[in-house]
């Protein structure tokens, strides 16, 4: 369960990408 984070590089890439995009659109809605 420790190495769950490595077992989806590509998941944590895509989750990394949907949260610079929230992170931008709250930015411009400020």
């Amino acid at each position: 369960v420790v190495h769950h984070r490595r077992a989806a590089p590509r998941e944590d890439r895509q989750r990394r990408q949907e949260l610079l995009e929230h992170q931008a659109q709250e930015e411009a809605a400020a």
